[in-house]
Formats: structure tokens, C-alpha cells, sequence
């Protein structure tokens, strides 16, 4: 043991060394108490449940050493050495010391192996190696790998330990994969190896896109976008776990909204590409003719292939030669458009090629035409043909429109849960290939789901939200630190002696998931090291003699005060504290037996969580939190359930919340994906759920869904004047039809056709053929 004989200390009696509440006196007796300094040298200390290890010498006079103190006694630990740093606690009860001791909080037994901490974090890769191992192997490509990088995540200093790592996607497109390299997947996993795969699960994110809502809830699956095949899909990106309670992980991440790569090949344009190339090019007459080539030879390939970035970077040089030498064309410089020709047109393909062609076909005619005459009629005339090629401007948006409806690739976002982007592009970020990123926080449950993703377990509930208020303005955040307190998060920051700290709620309205963020309140430290989060979450300061706790509002309130000298605290809970003065030689102990974890045990075992019945027998629901939710969606074991305004469950019945029209079974569950037969009239639902109008095409067959009700029509319908024959079965009729006696010709898109004659059959104005 070290010995210090230059230290003056008063001798303490165990008795003595723990302190008494003292009731305050004055005007502020009700808010706060006085708490009764002792004499004694306090180099370290770490508050528990009514336990308390100290480094220092409080027990005998000149003996310094670390005590674990517990009931009124101290018991010091022989094998640990006094001056030693302490560092967190590990795993909800181990101090750790040095990291060569670590201290059981609960009796005060010594683990002195400086390899304790490695091990138990190895049985617990051990443990999530034997939970995942040939059981997610369609998931994961290294399924059966032991993981050696286990991270302990932040906020568990007083709960079981949970760790992250990274198992590598067997499919090669997932989370936003390339196809080529595989993306590494995050996985959190709790010290028996209980694991949730936490890159999949998205909760319920509604998109908006071509007019069609889209509620896109995973990393995994492609997603529908009107009569667009699997046209979006979601990646998760710069995840960051930054708090954690008993039930969830809270972490930071981007999450994106992509259009599929299938839809958009690589390296190949999309007619919005091509326009955004030529419109780059210093001048506009040139458009027309450009855009005309454009129409034509997309009628031809309306998937816009051969058209790549480096062809239509050719494009624009080719004009801005045209349009650079309009003025003072020469027959050098139509020489120079001529050779453009013939080097780079025998490469080039499609509307790369088209492009040229009309480029240089003006610029070619003038070029023969002044070198034969080699007179100023000849450069005029050259002049002239200039000006017919870019005579057309007339038909840039025009043949952009008949392109652009033709393109598979023309998928656009535009809103994200019922925010459009346009209007909040500082918080929905469009980028240039057409996608949309946003922060976000995202609420994780540690208990697994009932289902998997290709064998793997994921968590139970996922609800990701947009850093942004209920109307989807932009909220700013502290840049700090962060606790979890009771559902809420609270942000802290701390700049030398002074902490500030707002409190975040993650709620949700209409659909939009949302943080609502309270104004920053500051508060001045004793020093950068005076602050200390306790077992709930809160934040407790140290200043001036008075020690503030965060009310998790707005708001600091003084809870006790102290000797002015105080400048270090350790809190456990609000009955069990520690603050001291090591040059001052003075410290306190705050110990209750009633402990605020026992009181807020008994409060949260009152909490309603899940469904639950109200006095009238109908089915209402309460959210992690114990508030009960109402108008909204509500995701139950993969099955979504929806609450009215009132907070009860629908059944048996079509709801339209936000805008589209579902439909809930008999059990309250959303029905999706597929036919519907509703009291004898069919509807179609798609992945999502909602009721589809309009035309369809299912299975290679097209439908017409009628575009007030959603029922599918039979017989005879009129669309925009075109008159088409639905069969019984719903399915659009093509070719000859005997319609009560009466023959029609509908053609290959189920167009009736009239006035004309089909294979020698004369069909009159009302398409009927006449005999």
C-alpha cells in the first residue's frame, strides 16, 4: 500500500464517514437539502446501489487505501493500490481499475486477471458465433466466423453489456450493395449472443413517388412504384449508436431512398441526363435539332442505351463548335466539324450517333458547298445552314416529354411521410442520380422478431425518424453527447466549465416521425470533469457548492447543497452520491435506502405497453412509451394494424389514412398484396397495401381498376374517349368480339377500332361491322 505521512487528516469514525441530510433553513428549505461535509482525503470514488467504493484515506489516520464501503462498514481491498485511475463500469456491476482490477459493485470482490474484461467479451462472440452459425447463412456469406472486434456500445455503463459487429451481406444488392462488393451489415449483440441484425428493419418510411405513395420499410426489398416494377429501394449509411436503455439502442444514421439500379443501368444515360448535357452547352438554339435526334432514335430504344457519358460529352463539343462559329464560319471550321465526322461517328451508336449525324449533316452540305466556290455566297450560305439546324427550339420540351414518358428510368421522388422536398431540401437532400438522403435517428428494440431475413434475427420494433420538427423544418443538434432518459433523448455538450444540454422527444404525426428538440439550457461546472450521468440517464452537475440535475425539459434543479469547496461527483441515483475535494480534504456521502430505481420500478410495472381494451371492449394500443396512439399505423409481429382518431382499432373495413385506401381484415390486420374480393366486388392491393385505379397489368394481363371506387370494371369502359371490352374475369379483351350479336375489332392495346376495315370486314363509326 502506498503511505502518505505528510497528510493532516481528522480521524473518521465508520460510523461518521456516512453523512446525514440536514433539513435546509430559509426560503429555499422545499427545494433543495443541505448535506454535511466530512473530514478526509477522497482521490477516487464510484457511487452504487447503496454501496460505494473509495480510493483515499477516510478509515484510519495516515492510511490511505481502496475501500469497498457498504451498511456502515469498510472492507479495503487489499490486492488493489491506491492512486489507481477508475474507469467505467463494465457490464452493469464491474468497476474497472487501471484495467488490471475489476471491482463486483454488489459485494466488492476483486477480479485482479487484467484479462477478466477480454475474456467475458470473447464468451460472448463465443455465444453470438453459435446463435448465427448456419442458421443466417443465406444472409451472411462469413455466417460461421468468430468475430474477434466486439465494440462495446456507448450507454451501458449500469445495464448488461451490448456490442456491435459487422457480418459481410450475402446478397450483393442489399442495404444499398453494388452488386459487385457486398456491404458489411451491422449487427448488435447483448453478452449471451443475443443479436439483432439492425441494418435491415426500417420501421415505416411513406414515400411519394410519381404521384404513388410507397411505404418502403427495409434495406432488403424492392418496391413498386405505380405500374414501375421494384423501382425504389433503402440503404442505411454512417450509423452511430449514440445512447441505450434497458429496451432499445438509439443510433444515428442517414438513410437514403434510391431508384433501382436495374431501372438505371450503369454508364448509361437517362433522357433527363442527355437534356441536362446539351443544356450545359453555351447557347439554346442549338436545342432543337439536338432534341429532335433524341425523339427519333429513342422511338427506336426507348431504354436509352448506347448512350453513355462519354458519347454525350463528344455531343456537346460537336455543338459548341457549331455554335461557337455561327458568326464567323469558315471553311476551315466547317473542315474541322467534317472531321469530327470521321473520326468519331464509325464508334458511335443510337442517339449518340443521331446527334452527330444532324450536326454534322448541316455542317457538311455547307462544307462542300464552300469549298467549291470558295466566295462569300458560299460562307453565307454556310451561315444559312446553320441557322436551319438550330430553327427547330420548338421542339426541345416536346420530344423531351414523348422521351421522358417512354423511359423506364423516370422515377421521381417527391415527398418523404408527407413532406415535400422541394420545400425542405435542407433536410431532404436530392442528389444528382435522382435519390433522396436525410439524418435520422433510429429507435431499435433488443428483442428480437418473431421472423427472420434469410435465417438471420432481426429486432423486434424499428422506428426511424427525421432529424426535423412535426412540419419537417430542420432542427439543429448540439454536436455532444447523449443520454436516453425514460423514451427521451438528452443532448449534452460540455465546454470546459460549462454544460448545456436539450432534451429530444422522438414523436410522430400524420404519419411524419419527427424529433421535437427543446431550447439548450446551460449550466456552469466546478470544473470539465463535475458532471456524471446516473442509472436512469440523467445528467447531475457539480458548481459552486450545489449539486443540479437536468430536469429533461429545460430546466437545472438544485437538489442538494454541498460545501462550496466540492469540485468532482460520482451519482449512482438521486440517494446514492459522492462528491469530494481531494486538496480540500473534505467529501460527503448522500446514502438513502429507498433508492429512485426501486420507485421508478414501480412506477414503469403500472405502464401500459401494447394492446390493451378501453371500457367499451374496442382494441386500443400503447407505444413503448405508455402513450396511446392514435391516427396512425401500427406494426405489430410484421402485421400492421390501424388506429383511428380515437385510438381504436378498424376492422373489417376500407380506412383511408394519408391520402390512399387499405383495407383491414376481420383480426384488425392490414390486408396487402394481391386480390381482394370485397362483398362480391375485386379490388387489387399492392406490396404496400394500397387499393390500386387505374389501369394495371398483373401477370402479363392488363385490368382496369375503376379510378373512383378501386373495383375492377367488366364489359364495355370508355378512357379519355377510346373505348376498350373488359372480359368477366376483368382481363382487357383484344381482337374480334361477339358482343350480343354484334361483332367489334379491338387491336393489340384492346382499342376498338372504327371506320377502317380489319382483314377485308368493314367496321362503321360505332365500330360495329357491317355486314
Amino acid at each position: 500500500m502506498i503511505k502518505r505521512a505528510n497528510k493532516i487528516t481528522s480521524l473518521l469514525l465508520v460510523a461518521a464517514a456516512v453523512t446525514t441530510l440536514v433539513p435546509a433553513t430559509g426560503v429555499n428549505a422545499a427545494d433543495y437539502k443541505r448535506i454535511k461535509s466530512e473530514d478526509g482525503t477522497v482521490y477516487n470514488a464510484q457511487a452504487y446501489k447503496g454501496k460505494f467504493v473509495i480510493d483515499g484515506d477516510i478509515k484510519d489516520n495516515d492510511t490511505e487505501g481502496v475501500y469497498f464501503f457498504n451498511d456502515g462498514k469498510y472492507k479495503e481491498l487489499e490486492d488493489v493500490d491506491s492512486g489507481s485511475e477508475f474507469n467505467d463500469v463494465f457490464n452493469e456491476k464491474y468497476l474497472d481499475i487501471d484495467g488490471d482490477y475489476f471491482v463486483d459493485l454488489t459485494n466488492g470482490k476483486v477480479h485482479d486477471d487484467e484479462d477478466f474484461k477480454a475474456d467475458e467479451i470473447d464468451d460472448a462472440a463465443v455465444e453470438l458465433r453459435k446463435k448465427i452459425r448456419n442458421k443466417a447463412d443465406d444472409r451472411y456469406s462469413d455466417d460461421d466466423k468468430y468475430k474477434d472486434d466486439l465494440t462495446e456500445l456507448k450507454g451501458s455503463k449500469y445495464g448488461e453489456a451490448w456490442f456491435e459487429t459487422t457480418y459481410t451481406a450475402d446478397d450483393k444488392y442489399t442495404n444499398g450493395g453494388d452488386g459487385e462488393t457486398p456491404k458489411q451489415l451491422t449487427v448488435y449483440t447483448d453478452m449471451k449472443g443475443n443479436y439483432i441484425d439492425a441494418d435491415y428493419d426500417l420501421g415505416k418510411i411513406k414515400v411519394t413517388a410519381n404521384g404513388d405513395n410507397v411505404k418502403i420499410d427495409n434495406t432488403d426489398e424492392e418496391f413498386d412504384v405505380g405500374n414501375i416494377k421494384d423501382a425504389l429501394r433503402a440503404k442505411v449509411t454512417d450509423q452511430d449508436v449514440i445512447a441505450q436503455d434497458s429496451k432499445n439502442i438509439y443510433r444515428k444514421a442517414t438513410v437514403t431512398i434510391y431508384i433501382n439500379s436495374s431501372l438505371v443501368k450503369d454508364g448509361v444515360l437517362s433522357i433527363n441526363d442527355i437534356k441536362s448535357a446539351v443544356d450545359n452547352v453555351e447557347g439554346t438554339e442549338v436545342e432543337g435539332s439536338v432534341k429532335k435526334a433524341i425523339k427519333d432514335e429513342a422511338y427506336k430504344a426507348a431504354d436509352l442505351e448506347g448512350a453513355t457519358i462519354d458519347k454525350v460529352k463528344t455531343t456537346a463539343s460537336a455543338v459548341s463548335l457549331v455554335k461557337g462559329e455561327a458568326d464567323k464560319l469558315t471553311a476551315d471550321s466547317i473542315n474541322t466539324l467534317a472531321g469530327i465526322k470521321n473520326a468519331k461517328t464509325k464508334s458511335e451508336n443510337g442517339i449518340i450517333k443521331a446527334v452527330q449525324d444532324t450536326i454534322i449533316k448541316s455542317a457538311e452540305k455547307a462544307y462542300n458547298e464552300a469549298t467549291e466556290n470558295k466566295d462569300a455566297k458560299a460562307i453565307n450560305a454556310a451561315k444559312k445552314e446553320k441557322e436551319k439546324v438550330i430553327a427547330d427550339a420548338k421542339e426541345i420540351e416536346k420530344a423531351v416529354n414523348e422521351v421522358k414518358a417512354k423511359s423506364t428510368s423516370s422515377v421521381n421522388i417527391e415527398e418523404i411521410n408527407g413532406k415535400e422536398i422541394s420545400d425542405y431540401s435542407d433536410v431532404f437532400k436530392k442528389n444528382s442520380d435522382g435519390s433522396v438522403s436525410f439524418e435520422t435517428i433510429q429507435k431499435i428494440s433488443k428483442s428480437q422478431s418473431s421472423k427472420d431475413i434469410d435465417g438471420a434475427r432481426y429486432s423486434k420494433d424499428v422506428t426511424t425518424y427525421v432529424i426535423s420538427d412535426e412540419d419537417g423544418k430542420h432542427e439543429d443538434l448540439l454536436g455532444g453527447n447523449f443520454t436516453a432518459v425514460k423514451g427521451k433523448l438528452v443532448e449534452y455538450k460540455v465546454d470546459g466549465d460549462n454544460i448545456n444540454a436539450q432534451t429530444i422527444e422522438l414523436k410522430s404525426k400524420h404519419g411524419h416521425y419527427y424529433t421535437d428538440i427543446s431550447d439548450d439550457e446551460d449550466r456552469d461546472l466546478e470544473n470539465e470533469d463535475a458532471y456524471d450521468i446516473d442509472v436512469d440517464g440523467n445528467i447531475w452537475a457539480l458548481d459552486g457548492g450545489a449539486i443540479y440535475k437536468f430536469d429533461n425539459d429545460e430546466d437545472w434543479d438544485k437538489i442538494y447543497k454541498v460545501d462550496g469547496s466540492m469540485e468532482k461527483l460520482s451519482v449512482y441515483d438521486k440517494n446514492n452520491i459522492v462528491t469530494w475535494n481531494e486538496d480540500d480534504d473534505v467529501y460527503s456521502i448522500i446514502r438513502e435506502k429507498d433508492s429512485s430505481e426501486d420507485k421508478d420500478k414501480d412506477n414503469d410495472s403500472n405502464q401500459k405497453v401494447g394492446w390493451d381494451k378501453d371500457n367499451y371492449g374496442n382494441w386500443i394500443f400503447f407505444d413503448a412509451n405508455g402513450n396511446q396512439v392514435k391516427h396512425d399505423w401500427v406494426n405489430d409481429g410484421g402485421k400492421y394494424y390501424y388506429l383511428n382518431e380515437y385510438g381504436i382499432m378498424q376492422s373489417n373495413r376500407w380506412v383511408c389514412p394519408f391520402g390512399n385506401w387499405y383495407y383491414l381484415n376481420a383480426d384488425g390486420s392490414m390486408a396487402s398484396s394481391g386480390w381482394l374480393n370485397d362483398r362480391g366486388t375485386w379490388y387489387y392491393l399492392n406490396y404496400n397495401g394500397n387499393m390500386l385505379t387505374g389501369w394495371q397489368i398483373l401477370n402479363g394481363t392488363w385490368y382496369y381498376m375503376d379510378t373512383a371506387s378501386g373495383a375492377m370494371r367488366t364489359g364495355w369502359i370508355n378512357d379519355n374517349g377510346t373505348w376498350y371490352y373488359l372480359n368477366g374475369n376483368g382481363s382487357m379483351k383484344t381482337g374480334w368480339l361477339n358482343d350480343r350479336g354484334t361483332w367489334y375489332y379491338l387491336d393489340g392495346s384492346g382499342r376498338m377500332l372504327s371506320n377502317t376495315t380489319v382483314n377485308g370486314y368493314r367496321l362503321g363509326a360505332n365500330g360495329a361491322w357491317i355486314r
